[in-house]
């Protein structure tokens, strides 16, 4: 109760603490310092013992600070994710604070918020430990306390209501870089034309070496496509590098993230969120600025959205909250024009390269030139039989588009940002455009 009712004070006093304690580091800085430490000790002293098991090393501002995405498993945040940037609370001083972003519902929604604004983070003695306390509603009061191990973070956070009783949500953290965490800030609306044409979106998926070839196929008949590219493999074994993806960028072609590693065995958590932002963080490092994220085929069951209730979770709030657009396994290839923001995230496609007989592939064609229709074709261009084996329905696609029949689009998300000399930004939109 003492420990709470200290925690609470400091909560509602922050703003002058934090005044106070930075004009008294400037004059006194080491009495200050000691007061702080015997503060720090006398909360510690009541600690669970699992908090303890390590030599009394706190945590540095290194391990803490930084933005983060965090995920608590329960409450009113089991089906979103909170985005966080910590900060020390002062000069030489053990603490921290946090801000919050807003991020989004798998819906679009505004996501609910931990309010970790009002909190003030203080070190556990478990290196790279912290614990944060604050009233994240009218009623209840949270505590969450975490192990940062370099860049991810473990822990629980413990919910108590007014009477005192105590609920405990799991929960985990990823640091990411300041870049990437500004997107989901600045993340720009879908939008779309609206008219009868048909409009088809080619993507070719993985980046293996026999993309190539068929970048050239679509280029000498005027078509282009989106690339969803697996980013740790860029480069490597013949595939196409950063350089080969720049070059396609600037002849239209789009790039779009497809996860780190296109893994088999990518887990639930903090190797779900790699994959994902990390695919994204890679693409942003090397100049790209993905607003589409294909999902890979293989993931395992517990994190593929193969259902609509796959959707309606944390995993569904993170993608939401990185791209505009989202395209999923589950989902018809076609569907009614225009797009919205809600039908842009999930789209389905047809795979028209992996053993399917060119009957069926002619029949979802003529489906696609169906006018209001937008339809999306995958291309797995290495398990195409022969490299020319599509040629013939990349010959019927640019009669249609040249007379006007289909519109052929690289993508389905307006251009990203960008700064003006003055600082602003300036929304340029770029969608369905003909080539």
């Amino acid at each position: 109760m003492a420990r709470d009712l200290l925690y609470g004070i400091l909560v509602r006093a922050r703003p002058l603490i934090t005044k106070a304690v930075m004009t008294s580091v400037r004059l006194f800085r080491r009495p200050v310092v000691l007061w702080i430490s015997l503060l720090g000790l006398g909360c510690l002293a009541e600690q669970d013992p699992a908090s303890s098991l390590s030599p009394q090393v706190p945590a540095s501002s290194q391990d803490v600070s930084g933005n983060w995405v965090f995920h608590v498993d329960g409450g009113p945040w089991v089906s979103s994710i909170t985005l966080a940037s910590i900060s020390p609370l002062g000069d030489s001083l053990t603490g921290w604070w946090a801000a919050e972003t807003p991020s989004r519902q798998w819906d679009g929604s505004a996501a609910p918020m931990l309010r970790l604004a009002d909190a003030i983070g203080v070190p556990l003695t478990t290196p790279g430990g912290v614990e944060w306390l604050w009233r994240c509603s009218a009623i209840e009061r949270c505590r969450m306390r975490y192990q940062v191990m370099a860049d991810t973070a473990r822990g629980d956070l413990f919910l108590s209501d007014s009477l005192g009783l105590e609920r405990r949500y799991p929960m985990f953290g990823v640091r990411l870089r300041v870049s990437v965490f500004a997107r989901a800030a600045a993340s720009v609306r879908l939008s779309v034309t609206s008219d009868s044409i048909p409009t088809v979106l080619l993507w070719l998926a993985d980046d293996p070496p026999e993309d190539q070839d068929f970048i050239q196929r679509l280029r000498s008949r005027g078509l282009t496509a989106m690339l969803a590219i697996p980013t740790h493999f860029v480069g490597r074994s013949g595939r196409p590098g950063w350089q080969d993806l720049r070059t396609a960028q600037a002849l239209g072609f789009a790039i779009a993230a497809h996860s780190r590693t296109h893994s088999a065995t990518t887990e639930d958590g903090p190797d779900f969120v790699g994959e994902v932002v990390g695919s994204i963080a890679d693409l942003d490092s090397v100049g790209f600025t993905p607003t589409t994220f294909v999902e890979p085929g293989n993931w395992p069951e517990v994190i593929a959205f193969d259902s609509v209730s796959k959707f309606k979770t944390w995993r569904g709030s993170l993608v939401r909250t990185f791209v505009s657009v989202f395209a999923s396994r589950i989902g018809p290839g076609t569907q009614r024009e225009p797009l919205t923001d809600s039908t842009a995230f999930g789209i389905g496609h047809w795979t028209v390269s992996d053993g399917l007989p060119d009957s069926v592939i002619l029949s979802l064609w003529k489906q696609a030139n169906q006018r209001g229709r937008f339809t999306a074709f995958g291309i797995h261009t290495w398990k195409l039989p022969t490299p020319g084996a599509l040629d013939w329905f990349l010959d019927s696609l640019s009669q249609a588009q040249k007379a006007g029949r289909v519109r052929v689009i690289s993508d389905v998300a307006p251009s990203p940002p960008a700064a003006t000399s003055d600082g602003r930004r300036e929304v340029k939109v770029g969608f369905l455009w003909p080539y």
